[in-house]
């Protein structure tokens, strides 16, 4: 059952929720890159994904917008994955329980992942409008940003034009930041000289913090297990004589520490302890004078910060007389180092043994040099690292290893494409025939994509040789000899300018479609005193949107040879001649008789051709002055 569904705008907490439903952590990113490369795939959007799961989705410019600069977004799938104290759920395999209270969004005893899970939905929702009036969108969806970028550093954006981007990655809706985002890693050694002490053990907890983002909640006031852990030993050591043994805590570089341990040794136990009740009332009473919500020292409330006896340690006595056991004994440790430098030499030192193994450590295995297998080494390896598609790969029935990606476009360009690269649909409109063919409509063939994909085969690596003895190099070169034998075919794809069949469409309409005309009075004959008509005229309509969806439609289900019949609907005038026929007739007449003044005769003659064919239509006022204008003798009055 959805939780999100009431929140607006729906479609894109409808992806977020679709995203939380799959697990998403740093290094877990396989489940999700599916997802957005299938939601991809289902649209027909262009879009690609490399090794390391970055997916590149692309949607073209919508009609007025072809000319306007690409724009680029950018965010990232992987999510920070922490659980509250006593939270069971596994995060690797299952999805977060959503929740809804007063506005916000939250995940039950979990972190929600909306750092950067709502960015991937808005990307999804703005893909999936097919009504968005939008430039051409690139959307850069990146992996394992949350553990240092490492998605974004191997990044190969081929499908990416744009110059202009919009990282969705941001803390406070509605506001652009301009700026250049980074991190940095500092690794501190510190001289530790480890003695053996008596006493005994005792293990101090802080425990059950609230955390949070190092970068979100850093200015929230909420406590770091790590930093009162420190400040808690630096107190103990001056207050009771105690010595460090161990110190521990953390789990993530980006999430505030809720939890650490340290084991001390000390004769003083039970002072330690009595610290450590003092400790936990003083923080209870700074969380109450500060009167911060969820903040770490309100956490202590539950007793979170505890000294309990860990394993006695104690000092073993032992006497100087066993001179020359230990001479022994450090003679056998130097020869069993020596040894292992001598096992380790070939792998860290590059140099080979004529008559001894030489050995390695691979992914966590023990191998050994095959001499066989390493003459040819340096052959195959200036083989794989040159600039040639390799042999085997072939791009619309063109075999195009040996070549270079720029030749390899040249010879793929000179045959013809695949489905879709001809196509002639016909649109009849009663009688009437156009043609919408590929001759006419601009074809676009993905012609660089697909030599970037034939070229990657045999140079990138997979998931599948973590745990074996396999090594990259090794996958790479069993991929180019694989291909020799099992051919890769790749296919290029066509798309046309959906503008210009629109541009067709509407200059057939335009051919076809015609207002209806009324019928009208032609005259009236005075002599006979009867009206002639202007006959009506029916006109036509075809809608232009509908033929358009049809051709588009039988392109993009794979129909290239076809008729479409359109039948004009036909369009009756509103006034009809038989209808003004019926209506028009004699309503009323005046008659001047003419006299014997010749003067007066001219002026009623003048007058009456004046008004003859004067139309007055109903509601309207006849006016003989307006009629015959002024009466001068420069008109004959």
């Amino acid at each position: 059952m959805s939780v999100l569904s009431h929140l607006e705008p729906k479609e894109v907490f409808y992806y977020f929720e679709e995203i939380c439903g799959i697990p998403h952590g740093s290094g877990n990113t396989k489940r999700i890159a599916d997802y957005c490369e299938q939601f991809a795939a289902r649209r027909g959007l262009q879009h690609s994904r490399d090794a390391h799961d970055n997916v590149i989705i692309v949607k073209q410019a919508a009609a007025g917008y072809e000319n306007a600069a690409p724009v680029v977004l950018q965010g990232h799938l992987d999510m920070v994955c922490e659980k509250a104290p006593g939270c069971h759920k596994d995060m690797e395999t299952e999805g977060l329980e959503l929740a809804e209270e007063n506005g916000w969004v939250f995940a039950r005893g979990t972190t929600l992942g909306g750092d950067d899970g709502i960015a991937v939905a808005m990307m999804l929702a703005l893909l999936a409008d097919e009504t968005l009036p939008a430039p051409r969108l690139e959307c850069i969806i990146t992996s394992d940003e949350e553990i240092g970028m490492l998605g974004a550093a191997a990044l190969q954006p081929t499908l990416v034009t744009g110059r202009s981007m919009i990282n969705l990655d941001s803390e406070e809706e509605g506001v652009f930041t301009v700026s250049c985002a980074g991190g940095n890693r500092t690794r501190c050694r510190l001289p530790v000289e480890r003695e053996t002490v008596t006493g005994e053990g005792v293990t101090v907890t802080v425990a059950g913090l609230t955390g949070g983002h190092s970068g979100v909640e850093i200015d929230k006031g909420r406590a770091n297990a790590d930093m009162l852990l420190g400040r808690f030993t630096a107190a103990a050591r001056q207050a009771v004589p105690c010595r460090v043994v161990s110190l521990s805590g953390g789990l993530k570089d980006n999430a505030i520490p809720t939890e650490a341990a340290a084991v001390l040794v000390t004769d003083g136990a039970e002072a330690l302890a009595a610290l450590a009740e003092r400790w936990q009332e003083q923080l209870r009473r700074d969380a109450q004078r500060t009167q911060r919500q969820q903040t770490a020292y309100s956490d202590f409330d539950r007793n979170d910060f505890s000294a309990r006896a860990a394993q006695p340690v104690r000092k073993k006595k032992h006497r100087n007389k066993h001179t020359l056991l230990w001479a022994m004994v450090s003679l056998i440790c130097l020869l069993a180092s020596a040894t292992l430098v001598m096992f380790i030499a070939p792998q860290l030192l590059g140099v080979t043994y004529a008559n001894m193994p030489n050995m390695a450590f691979v992914n966590g295995s023990i191998v050994s040099l095959d001499s066989d297998v390493n003459a040819t080494h340096e052959s195959y390896r200036q083989f794989l690292s040159g600039d040639r598609i390799f042999n085997g790969v072939y791009i619309d029935g063109v075999h195009v290893g040996g070549m270079t990606k720029a030749e390899a476009v040249e010879a793929v360009s000179r045959v013809p494409g695949g489905e879709g690269s001809t196509f002639a649909i016909t649109v009849n409109v009663g009688g009437y025939t156009w043609q919408i063919d590929s001759n006419t409509v601009p074809l676009y063939r993905n012609i660089d994509e697909v030599v970037l994909q034939a070229y990657a085969v045999g140079r990138m690596n997979t998931t599948a040789i973590r745990g074996t003895t396999t090594t990259p190099f090794r996958q790479r070169l069993a991929t180019v000899q694989d291909t020799l034998i099992n051919p890769r075919s790749f296919t290029t794809e066509t798309t046309y300018d959906r503008d210009v069949v629109r541009r067709m469409v509407n200059d057939i309409a335009g051919a076809i479609n015609r207002d209806p005309v009324n019928a009208s009075v032609a005259t009236f004959d005075t002599a006979s005193r009867t009206f002639t008509f202007n006959s009506d005229e029916a006109g036509l309509y075809v809608d232009a949107d509908q033929v358009y969806q049809t051709v588009t439609g039988l392109l993009d289900s794979g129909v290239y040879q076809d008729t479409v019949w359109v039948e004009p609907e036909i369009l009756l005038a509103a006034v009809t001649k038989a209808e003004l026929m019926n209506t028009f007739g004699l309503v009323s007449s005046f008659t001047t008789d003419t006299t014997s003044n010749a003067n007066r005769n001219t002026n009623i003659r003048l007058s009456a051709e004046a008004i003859t064919n004067t139309t007055l239509l109903p509601g309207e006022t006849f006016s003989f002055n307006q009629a015959t204008g002024q009466r001068t003798e420069e008109k004959g009055y």
